[in-house]
């Protein structure tokens, strides 16, 4: 799973939001918070949790915020080989 950092960058700053408030929010450190939104650490599963958790309480598309990545192909031929 990856956070979609730009789109939440874009909500901090639609609801003016600080990285401090964003941190109260999810429950989280705000150092941490931090370095997650400034690409310096990668976000855990306490963080996309917290994150799905506050998506929920303030209506908001957990899909706009938390993607899968690249989908596997059904027919990988390369592995047949």
């Amino acid at each position: 799973m990856f956070v979609n950092i730009v789109k939440l960058e874009n909500l901090l700053n639609n609801r003016n939001w600080s990285t401090y408030k964003l941190s109260k929010l999810l429950g989280l450190d705000y150092s941490y918070v931090h370095r997650v939104m400034k690409k310096e650490a990668t976000p855990g599963s306490k963080f996309i949790n917290s994150l799905i958790k506050m998506c929920q309480e303030n209506n908001l598309d957990v899909n706009e915020y938390i993607f899968l990545g690249n989908a596997l192909h059904i027919n990988n031929v390369e592995l047949r080989q």
